[in-house]
């Protein structure tokens, strides 16, 4: 029996020991993972010195420097703390390589060339598309039809590029002030592009009004959570939409049959997207507040314009219709906007849109949206009478 006790006990594991090792051995992965990344920024750096570099080449690596000085450094300037803890030796030598990065950056500084108009043209479009590709990364519901076009101009640009013989430039000229940065930021163009692609939700044309619908009900119950103020008349709106969205849904399936095999892809990413927002509605619930007076009868004027557009929808109408309810509209945005874009600017407290601002906001851009398509339904009847 003794025996058999001691065998069973042998077989416990101290998970919180274990877990204490793993993320030791994590930071000193992390550490000398680190001291790599900065061995490798004073070898490129060292080259750019020996060569001609421009204001833009400095402004690149002092940005990546940045990043590695938000994320790694403490207050006192050193990669102390668990970097230091976990591997002292990687952690002192991670704050020489640092330095003299930041020195060689600010000896190079008096060295600097101007970048020629034409690469300064190329620079642009590749900061602004990597600027494009940062943001798309940081977005987890972006999709790859998102991600695709960012990688055919990416394509594009590198194909003129080794068209030219390696050179962004039309003159093939040796050290051309710009040529090294704007390859560094090409490459990270396309270090961004693929994180972009393995992350992006594959959703077919079919989906893409359900996938944007839920997405932007998504980043609006999120931008509550961080508001002061939300009412139920908020949640109820994004509530709404859900629920029509949710409607939409036959056999589990958006936008297809079922029966015939019909399933566009991108189910699983709009379902998981319905499931979160319903999640966002339900925490909200509990800090929603009441409605000021003020905002709540603009919100009864919007809901009600809503109902009667979306009934001209159901039925004929004049231009005449349209257009009274255009000026109806125009009133309350012509007053929203004459008091810094808050609809109720009585109830407000020192500038600060009162509770109800958000879902005012959405009715009135949603009637607008209603009221284009009157237009364009007029408007296409007109012209199939001519």
């Amino acid at each position: 029996m003794k025996t058999a006790q001691h065998a069973e006990g042998a077989r416990e594991v101290d998970t919180a020991g274990l877990s204490k090792r793993l993320e030791s051995r994590r930071d000193i992965l992390q550490a000398r993972s680190l001291a790599n990344v900065l061995v490798v920024l004073r070898r490129r750096l060292g080259e750019l010195q020996g060569g001609v570099h421009t204001h833009e080449d400095l402004q690149h690596f002092r940005k990546v420097l940045d990043d590695i000085d938000e994320r790694w450094r403490d207050a006192e300037g050193t990669f102390a703390g668990r970097l230091a803890s976990a591997d002292p030796k990687t952690a002192g030598l991670c704050s020489r390589l640092f330095n003299e990065c930041y020195d060689m950056l600010e000896a190079m500084q008096h060295t600097a060339a101007e970048m020629p108009a034409e690469l300064m043209d190329m620079h642009r479009r590749l900061t602004a598309l990597e600027a494009q590709l940062a943001k798309m990364q940081a977005d987890p519901d972006h999709t790859l039809g998102e991600v695709l076009p960012l990688q055919q101009q990416l394509d594009e640009i590198d194909a003129e590029r080794l068209s030219k013989g390696g050179s962004f430039a039309s003159c093939a000229e040796a050290d051309l002030p710009g040529e090294h940065v704007c390859n560094e930021v090409l490459n990270h163009c396309y270090e961004l592009l693929g994180g972009c692609v393995r992350s992006a939700e594959d959703i077919s044309p079919e989906m893409k009004d359900v996938y944007d619908r839920l997405r932007g009900a998504k980043n609006a119950l999120r931008k509550l959570m961080g508001k002061r103020h939300h009412t139920v008349e908020d949640l109820r709106h994004w509530q709404g939409v859900l629920e029509k969205t949710d409607a939409e849904q036959v056999d589990g399936v958006f936008c297809g049959n079922l029966e015939k095999g019909i399933i566009p892809h991108g189910q699983a990413a709009a379902a998981k997207l319905l499931d979160e927002c319903y999640d966002l509605v339900e925490k909200l619930a509990d800090t929603a507040e009441d409605m000021p007076p003020e905002m709540r009868a603009i919100h009864g004027q919007l809901e009600q314009y809503r109902h009667e557009l979306e009934g001209m929808l159901r039925r004929q109408r004049s231009l005449e219709e349209v257009k009274a309810m255009q000026e109806k509209l125009d009133a309350i945005d012509d007053e929203r906007q004459a008091h810094a874009g808050i609809f109720a600017h009585h109830a407000a407290q020192q500038g600060r849109a009162p509770p109800g601002q958000a879902v005012c906001s959405a009715l009135l851009n949603h009637n607008y949206r209603i009221l284009h398509d009157l237009y364009a339904d007029l408007a296409a009847v007109e012209a199939a009478e001519q």
